[in-house]
C-alpha cells in the first residue's frame, strides 16, 4: 500500500504538482536510478543487519521469555 500511496502522490495530476510540489515525470532517469538504489541498499542493509545481530537477537527474545515465565512463577506464588 505504501507504494500505491508513493506513485499515486508522484503521478497523480493536481495531487502531485499543485499540492505535493512534486515533478516526478521531471526526475529523469538519475532520479528513478537514485530512487532504486536506495530502496535495494536499504534492503541489503536490512538483511545485513539480522544476520550480523542475529544472535544478540536470540539472546534478547530468550532474556524476555525468562523475565516473563520468572514473573508467572512469581504470580502463581502470590495467588497461594
Amino acid at each position: 500500500f505504501a507504494q500505491i500511496a508513493l506513485y499515486s502522490a508522484i503521478f497523480i495530476p493536481g495531487l502531485s504538482d499543485k499540492i505535493l510540489k512534486l515533478y516526478g515525470k521531471e526526475i529523469g532517469w538519475q532520479g528513478w536510478t537514485a530512487a532504486l538504489f536506495g530502496a535495494l541498499a536499504t534492503l541489503i542493509l536490512c538483511e545485513l543487519y539480522k544476520y550480523l545481530f542475529k544472535g544478540q537477537i536470540k539472546r534478547a527474545k530468550q532474556k524476555v521469555l525468562v523475565k516473563m515465565q520468572k514473573e508467572e512463577e512469581e504470580c502463581k506464588n502470590l495467588a497461594k
